[in-house]
């Protein structure tokens, strides 16, 4: 599928109290929702907060300040270790797990100290499990819309193509990547007023491309052989 870049704008940073306004779902406890209320780990999924029991007090985390979440045996007890998003992590395991958010209150507060780890220990490994998967698939959920994001990041609207009877036509072509994701797409490539539509064999099935969102164009020519 061929793309066009966006034009760059400078957008303006975030400060660090509009982050910390922003990942705060809560003002007080006495909004904090009834079953965080309890010294148990509890995840909120309405807004997205991870309740860690800390000094007999249940405290609110964003699931965006938490790195990862392990769970393991040592005895009889069980225990859930949560890492989180600090300033000592790397620029580049910052870019690639944490939400623009967490990195740029990473970048402006290189002098906070943030906590790094926590785990909780237990007896009873029903609910530790069963908060340990909810969270990562939370986690598992997020990163792929922040995967979706950055490649959409790039991509531009592009216009509806403009049909004429009768087109100039190339057909038996294969089209790559197909357009069902996979095995192959073969059809007739159109050149229309203002962009090519590609018709697949298959019924239904047809792309389109604007002249305009086109940035690269190749022709490889045959010699006496298939390409």
């Amino acid at each position: 599928e061929f793309e066009a870049s966006k034009k760059k704008t400078s957008a303006r940073v975030p400060t660090v109290d509009e982050i910390t306004d922003q990942l705060r779902k809560f003002k007080n406890p006495s909004e904090f929702p009834r079953r965080a209320r309890g010294l148990k780990v509890y995840l909120d999924l309405d807004t997205e907060t991870v309740f860690i029991p800390i000094n007999q007090q249940s405290v609110p985390f964003h699931i965006s300040t938490i790195k990862s979440v392990s769970m393991s045996e040592m005895g009889n007890n069980h225990i859930l270790r949560f890492n989180f998003h600090t300033t000592a992590s790397s620029k580049s395991t910052l870019a690639k797990d944490a939400t623009k958010s967490i990195v740029n209150f990473c970048n402006q507060s290189p002098d906070y100290s943030f906590i790094k780890e926590i785990s909780i220990k237990s007896l009873s490994m029903s609910n530790l499990k069963a908060q340990f998967r909810q969270i990562k698939e939370l986690q598992k959920n997020n990163r792929a819309m922040m995967k979706q994001a950055l490649e959409e990041s790039n991509l531009v609207k592009q216009d509806r193509v403009r049909t004429i009877p009768n087109p100039p036509k190339l057909q038996d072509l294969q089209m790559r990547p197909s357009l069902r994701g996979r095995g192959t797409s073969q059809g007739t490539l159109e050149c229309h007023q203002n962009g090519f539509r590609f018709r697949s064999s298959n019924a239904g099935e047809r792309q389109e491309f604007a002249f305009n969102n086109i940035r690269h164009a190749f022709f490889q020519p045959c010699k006496k052989e298939l390409t």
